[in-house]
């Protein structure tokens, strides 16, 4: 399978044949898994929410929104997923998932493998909100873990336009990716200074 970036690069000029081995390569495990997440889900459901993951990424691509992705493509995809689903079952007041949105805003970023305990990442990712200024914390919360809509938010929080809400969301994940990350790695280099 090619890296994410060259995928997207072949998608932008047109190769859609692509987007078929995208489908064979990811579409039963991300099925599976799914599956695990969100027990109570149907696999139709899930099938279906596979195909908008599919379908969101081609439009992101085509339009420009998607240029680069900085981690696996797979990670991309699964997290739309993800999102696709949460969103739906919330609609649908019929959530029931085995992890909580606090582990998977953080599973998968950079650095946070090091961390073996649910507890330090949760802690990790607790500690570095906090840092935040309050506003970033607000739209984060709200977010992910209030699960509220980009409407939603707008309306609460007085914002005009969708596109400078998505852009401020955009740079307060991308502060506290970083945050986590430092803390991480820091929490990582103490407890090996500790051992030696």
């Amino acid at each position: 399978m090619l890296d994410g970036n060259e995928i997207i690069g072949l998608v932008s000029s047109g190769e859609l044949s692509v987007l078929a081995e995208i489908n064979n390569e990811y579409k039963n495990e991300f099925c599976k898994w799914a599956s695990c997440k969100f027990p109570k889900t149907n696999k139709y459901d899930i099938a279906d929410c596979w195909h908008d993951v599919i379908l969101s990424f081609y439009d992101q691509v085509c339009s420009g929104k998607l240029l680069r992705i900085h981690f696996e493509l797979k990670s991309y995809l699964f997290g739309a997923g993800h999102h696709i689903l949460v969103k739906r079952l919330m609609k649908s007041r019929n959530i029931t998932y085995c992890e909580s949105l606090e582990e998977s805003l953080i599973k998968g970023w950079y650095g946070t493998d090091s961390l073996t305990s649910y507890n330090d990442k949760i802690k990790c990712l607790s500690d570095s909100l906090q840092e935040l200024p309050e506003k970033s914390q607000k739209l984060l919360t709200s977010r992910f873990l209030e699960g509220m809509s980009l409407k939603d938010i707008a309306y609460e929080a007085n914002y005009r336009n969708l596109n400078s809400l998505s852009v401020t969301l955009s740079r307060s994940l991308k502060s506290l990716r970083i945050k986590v990350k430092q803390k991480a790695q820091s929490q990582v280099f103490e407890d090996q200074f500790e051992y030696s």
